[in-house]
């Protein structure tokens, strides 16, 4: 499971994010402080990082890694020197120079691709993970994120009202710039952290990372459908939600009638698809669509309630035809953090 925290400088995402990781036991990525590794490096070594063909030059001579919270730069360790403002300032502007993102890019992928992961940054959710199982948008308003730096830097030379600028400076460049800009992921929750506590950030997060949730995600020319919850019948559920939400919208389908049905298969992956094909075959059979699942699962063998009602072709009108569940990205899954998924692809 990757969960993405994007948001401004100072909107909490590396406490929020470390603490969400500590927490689900999750592998923890600060992809900023890879940028600003990179950025100490160029000016420790005195290249002009306004000097985009120099910056882009010393690139291939780079060699990043992370490892436990420590960021290395050709195997030299430059955690220590990654949260002063002349490298965050530095690190804003080489941001925004395709050459460093496409250098970052596949160190931050394989990071995360290979273990449950925490990433933040600016672009987790719409540029290196736009398929998160969860996207988080962290915000707060300039005075209180410049209040959080300002304690952060302490001892500091840079006055209170020096540093809101900065920050209000940096929103403009990061939500300006042509590559990878920061904006709110597409289907992110947005949390102002304004007002609350670390502690119930963090909660807050949790609840949406382990509550039950569908969603889509693309394959090909088909519609690939992903259930999450605390239990396998959870999961099973929202599978279901997700397969009737391809073909119209949940909340103008009302469970007035129930259908049982069951279903046994030699494994949990071949029982989803027997189970969602079973709902397929039930609403065409009885020209229905259905909003609520009630599902049993016993070893291998799944009994289920389906409450729906007859289609209204005014209100239902469905925008494909679902053929069948399918084999392709078949995963049923019990994460370290007990969430479990339930996924595949449906042909339409």
């Amino acid at each position: 499971m990757i969960i993405t925290i994007d948001g401004p400088s100072g909107s909490g995402k590396t406490t929020i994010a470390k603490g969400v990781a500590s927490r689900l036991n999750f592998a923890y990525l600060d992809t900023g402080a890879l940028y600003r590794a990179l950025a100490y490096t160029l000016l420790s070594k005195g290249i002009d990082i306004a000097d985009i063909a120099a910056v882009e030059a010393a690139l291939p001579t780079y060699c990043l890694k992370t490892s436990q919270d420590r960021y290395l730069v050709n195997e030299v360790d430059t955690t220590a020197y990654l949260r002063t403002q002349e490298v965050a300032n530095a690190s804003s502007i080489i941001s925004a120079y395709p050459a460093v993102r496409a250098f970052l890019l596949p160190v931050q992928r394989e990071f995360a691709e290979k273990q449950n992961t925490v990433c933040e940054g600016r672009d987790m959710g719409t540029t290196l993970f736009p398929n998160a199982e969860v996207k988080i948008f962290l915000t707060a308003s300039p005075e209180v994120r410049a209040k959080r730096r300002f304690l952060e830097l302490q001892p500091t030379e840079i006055s209170f009202e020096e540093l809101q600028k900065e920050i209000v400076d940096r929103d403009k460049r990061d939500m300006s710039r042509e590559i990878s800009p920061l904006i709110q992921p597409e289907k992110s929750v947005v949390i102002d952290t304004s007002n609350l506590s670390i502690d119930q950030v963090i909660e807050e997060i949790l609840s949406i990372a382990q509550g039950p949730r569908w969603e889509h995600f693309p394959h090909q020319a088909d519609v690939g459908i992903r259930g999450i919850g605390k239990t396998i019948e959870e999961a099973f559920e929202q599978a279901s939600l997700a397969l009737t939400a391809v073909i119209t919208d949940l909340e103008k389908i009302s469970p007035k009638k129930s259908i049982e049905v069951s279903c046994e298969a030699i494994d949990r992956e071949m029982l989803l698809v027997d189970y969602l094909n079973r709902i397929i075959y039930e609403m065409d059979c009885h020209q229905m669509l259905f909003s609520k699942f009630e599902v049993t699962i016993h070893n291998h063998t799944l009994s289920a309630l389906l409450f729906g009602e007859k289609i209204d072709q005014k209100r239902h009108k469905g925008a494909v035809e679902i053929k069948a569940a399918t084999y392709n990205s078949l995963r049923v899954h019990c994460f370290d953090s007990g969430t479990w998924t339930a996924e595949c692809v449906v042909d339409v």
